[in-house]
């Protein structure tokens, strides 16, 4: 038995049970991708919120980076991940553009879901 749902029920569900997940935002844009997808697919998802946790994560830029890319100890030493990524960040003239290339990173590795602001965003998680 499958119960629908709204997008206040969903981001309700988040809040009570991982209120430091998602932003409010990030939750709005979450349900429109999986009510999407549900849509595109004829697949009903179920709504799982420990699971929709560890599949899809809501990131800042310089996080993602930090992340995945490179990381500056605290000797100021740089460990780098990936290292075609990091000389493209070098590259970058703005956020808008290290946006870009954190998503073309995640779009070969994972699904890319969406931009919530200019320095947010949602993937599924890798």
């Amino acid at each position: 038995m499958k119960q629908s749902i709204n997008k206040y029920q969903f981001i309700d569900s988040f809040t009570a049970i991982r209120p430091e997940n998602f932003s409010y935002a990030g939750l709005s844009a979450l349900f429109e991708y999986l009510e999407s997808y549900e849509d595109d697919t004829g697949t009903e998802i179920e709504l799982d919120v420990i699971a929709l946790c560890c599949d899809y994560t809501e990131s800042t830029v310089n996080d993602f980076i930090a992340d995945y890319i490179y990381q500056v100890n605290a000797a100021g030493k740089e460990n780098i991940f990936n290292i075609d990524v990091y000389e493209e960040l070098l590259q970058c003239a703005d956020d808008a553009a290290r946006l870009e290339v954190v998503q073309g990173y995640i779009e070969c590795n994972s699904q890319f879901i969406t931009v919530i602001d200019s320095n947010t965003f949602i993937y599924q998680a890798f």
